[in-house]
């Protein structure tokens, strides 16, 4: 188990020089990785307005070993992507990244919580149902998985 943090030390806001450690990262975890050019364009402010995107990092001895972007709108947040790199999964981080932003968005006004899983991973279903939340639809042939295959997405909300 990852040592809890006592503070928010381990947890910080992503900021603009971390976009080629998290796709680092990202790319463990998904066949479509994203660039840190992907990411960045994701954090642009867009015609002089503020990007609805957020993210947080989780360090480990000075090292991202995770991350989460939210897309928030109004009193609503999705989670666009959470992963924690290979070596530190299954020691309770990702849990404690979640918890802690829920805690800090819910303090914001955030009364709603969003996010979409393929229906293949099992692990990430399992997560967040520890967590709560609950199945309220399916998105048919959401993502494509390669060779003409589909999976459905399942969307989850707290």
């Amino acid at each position: 188990m990852f040592e809890p943090f006592t503070n928010t030390a381990g947890i910080c806001n992503l900021s603009d020089t971390q976009f080629a450690d998290i796709a680092q990262i990202h790319a463990q975890s998904f066949d479509k990785n994203w660039s840190a050019s992907n990411i960045k364009q994701m954090f642009l402010t867009k015609n002089g307005k503020t990007t609805a995107y957020i993210g947080s990092i989780v360090k480990k001895d000075a090292q991202i070993v995770g991350f989460i972007i939210w897309q928030t709108m109004f009193d609503e947040a999705e989670i666009i992507t959470v992963t924690i790199a290979k070596q530190y999964r299954h020691k309770g981080i990702a849990k404690q990244l979640l918890e802690y932003e829920l805690k800090h968005l819910k303090q914001n006004g955030v009364v709603k919580f969003f996010l979409e899983v393929s229906e293949y991973n099992i692990n990430a279903i399992a997560f967040y149902k520890s967590l709560n939340f609950t199945k309220t639809s399916i998105r048919k042939k959401y993502y494509k998985i390669g060779a003409g295959k589909t999976a459905d997405a399942h969307v989850y909300s707290l």
